[in-house]
């Protein structure tokens, strides 16, 4: 069976992992801070995020590396992502 919405990625790090995923899922990601940008509240939210940001690298470092190599393989600023990740 075929499924479109299923990928398997291999990288040697989780930098490379998330480089490998922004590349992949760039324009997505790029629709979709863009729609939430347009919004009043993402100010704030990107101001909050900030103080969710050094409890997540004390404990799941791995998980911001990834964020940043998402970031840098979708040609999106990190603090973007960031904030669109903790919507979720």
């Amino acid at each position: 069976m075929f499924h479109t919405n299923y990928f398997e990625i291999q990288a040697d790090s989780y930098y490379n992992l998330g480089l490998k995923e922004g590349q992949l899922f760039k324009q997505t990601l790029v629709n979709s801070i863009d729609r939430k940008k347009q919004r009043k509240s993402w100010g704030d939210k990107l101001e909050k995020s900030k103080t969710f940001l050094e409890l997540t690298k004390e404990a799941f470092p791995h998980l911001i590396e990834e964020l940043k190599g998402y970031a840098k393989g979708a040609g999106v600023l990190f603090d973007d992502l960031w904030t669109l990740s903790l919507e979720d």
